[in-house]
C-alpha cells in the first residue's frame, strides 16, 4: 500500500430543476407560471362558455359585449340586442356560477387534504356529503320553507357542517376509547423487544451483535 492517500472526489450536490425547490415543491417561478397558466385557461374556458351555444357568438363580439356592459367606450356596438341578451342575461350567470362553484370546491378540497394530510381526501371520507344529503332530505320530506327558496342549500350546508363537527369532536375525544369502544394501538416497549438489527439487518458501525448463549444440557440428559 503506497503512502500517498487516495483522495475521493467530493460528493456533488444535486441541483433542483428550474422552478422547483430542493424538496420537490414548486418555487416562486414555478408557482407564477402555474397561476398564469390557470388564469389564461380560465379566460379561455369562460370565453368558450359565453360563445358556444344554440346561437353562436364570435369570441371578439363576446368580449365587446362584456366590456361595453362594463362601461368601456372602445367597443363599437355592432351586435344585435338579442345577442347581447343571450350573452349577458343567459350565459354570463351560468359561467360565473360555474367559476365560483369550481373555486369553492378547490378551496374545500385543499382544506380537507391539509386537515387529513392525504392528497386523496374526499368529502365522503369525513361524512360531509352524507351530512349535506341528510339536511337536504329533511327539508324536502318535511317541507321546510322557513328561509324561502334558499332553505334547501342552507339546510344542506348546515348538515355538512354538523357532520364535520361531529367527526371532529369524536376524534378529539379519542373515538370512545375510554368507554370501552375503540382501543388505541399498543406499541411494544423498547426494553422488551430486541433492536431491529438483531433480527434482519446488519448492526450499525461500532456496534456488536448480541450473542445468545446456547442452553446447557438439561438435568434429564445429564442423568
Amino acid at each position: 500500500m503506497t503512502a500517498s492517500a487516495v483522495r475521493a472526489d467530493p460528493p456533488t450536490e444535486q441541483t433542483a430543476p428550474p422552478g422547483r425547490r430542493g424538496d420537490g415543491r414548486a418555487g416562486p417561478a414555478g408557482l407564477t407560471v402555474t397561476l398564469v397558466s390557470l388564469a389564461a385557461l380560465l379566460v379561455v374556458s369562460a370565453t368558450a362558455g359565453l360563445a358556444i351555444g344554440s346561437v353562436h357568438v364570435p369570441p371578439g363580439q363576446v368580449w365587446g359585449i362584456v366590456t361595453h356592459a362594463l362601461g368601456a367606450s372602445w367597443a363599437e356596438p355592432d351586435w344585435s340586442g338579442a345577442r347581447e341578451t343571450i350573452v349577458l342575461d343567459v350565459r354570463a350567470p351560468r359561467v360565473l356560477l360555474g367559476a365560483v362553484a369550481g373555486a369553492g370546491l378547490a378551496v374545500v378540497g385543499t382544506a380537507l387534504q391539509a386537515l387529513i394530510r392525504n392528497p386523496l381526501a374526499e368529502p365522503y371520507l369525513l361524512g360531509v356529503s352524507s351530512g349535506a344529503s341528510l339536511g337536504a332530505v329533511v327539508v324536502i320530506v318535511f317541507g321546510v320553507t322557513l328561509l324561502g327558496p334558499v332553505s334547501l342549500p342552507v339546510a344542506a350546508f348546515a348538515g355538512a357542517l354538523g357532520a364535520l363537527l361531529l367527526v371532529y369532536a369524536t376524534a378529539r375525544t379519542g373515538g370512545g376509547s375510554r368507554r370501552g369502544g375503540w382501543s388505541s394501538p399498543v406499541w411494544p416497549s423498547p426494553r422488551s423487544s430486541p433492536p431491529c438489527w438483531t433480527c434482519c439487518c446488519s448492526p450499525p458501525t461500532g456496534a456488536t451483535r448480541p450473542v445468545r448463549s446456547s442452553p446447557g444440557p438439561s438435568a434429564a440428559s445429564a442423568a
